[in-house]
């Protein structure tokens, strides 16, 4: 797998007077990237229709299951409005965390293994009709008498 389609490119810009500044840009840069702008962070991505997209942070969710060993990033081609999702390994989730993404995690029971039936509507309105009647917890928060 090729994970090497993702570049991340975030300009800012200091000022020492009005007139005088200068600016700092974090890896990968090249002048093909978006136009550089004050605090902007440019996200770019392959997508397989299109190619080359240029994304902004909000427009990345990442997915990261540490128990499972996998992590996935996805977005919505700005060109085609395709959702695209691409495995992401650790180099690619500490970029994306660095530029701003916000990270999903996966809890490991999310992803634990399950025997018996499945619950039915049936079986849930069942346990909403007997928590009706029967409030176990509230008899933990009967005052103390004298209280």
């Amino acid at each position: 797998m090729h994970f090497r389609q993702l570049a991340v490119k975030t300009t800012l810009k200091f000022s020492q007077s009005p007139a005088e500044g200068f600016t700092h840009t974090r890896w990968p840069v090249t002048s093909e990237f978006l136009t550089e702008a004050i605090g902007m962070t440019t996200i770019k991505a392959t997508c397989p229709v299109c190619g080359d997209v240029d994304l902004t942070p909000s427009d990345v969710r990442l997915t990261v299951a540490e128990s499972a060993g996998w992590a996935t990033y996805t977005f919505r081609c700005s060109e085609c409005h395709d959702n695209v999702e691409k495995p992401a390994d650790e180099e690619v989730v500490a970029l994306l965390s660095s530029a701003g993404v916000e990270i999903d995690r996966v809890p490991a029971e999310a992803l634990e293994g399950h025997t018996g039936p499945n619950f039915t509507y049936d079986d849930v309105l069942d346990f909403a009709l007997w928590l009706e009647k029967n409030d176990l917890v509230a008899g933990d928060f009967t005052p103390a008498p004298g209280a």
